[in-house]
């Protein structure tokens, strides 16, 4: 293979529209959970949530950040 070619993109990895992932800062865990809560309340009118958590990242001055990953299914 030439290192001349482009990049063969049939091979890239399909999007999971199942998965939602975002970094967001909050204040402390509570604000965190509360926020994770919120999110799955407005998910859950739609779709059924099939896993929901929130991870610490790392501290940021006067506060947190976290990750949030929701796993959603359609509803049937």
């Amino acid at each position: 293979m030439s290192m001349m070619l482009p990049p063969d993109h049939n091979h890239a990895p399909k999007p999971d529209h199942n998965h939602e992932t975002w970094a967001a800062f909050y204040k402390n865990d509570e604000e965190a959970q509360a926020a994770l809560k919120k999110a799955t309340d407005k998910i859950s009118e739609t779709h059924l949530i099939v896993s929901a958590k929130v991870t610490f990242t790392a501290k940021f001055h006067d506060g947190n950040i976290y990750k949030i990953d929701i796993y959603k299914a359609p509803k049937k």
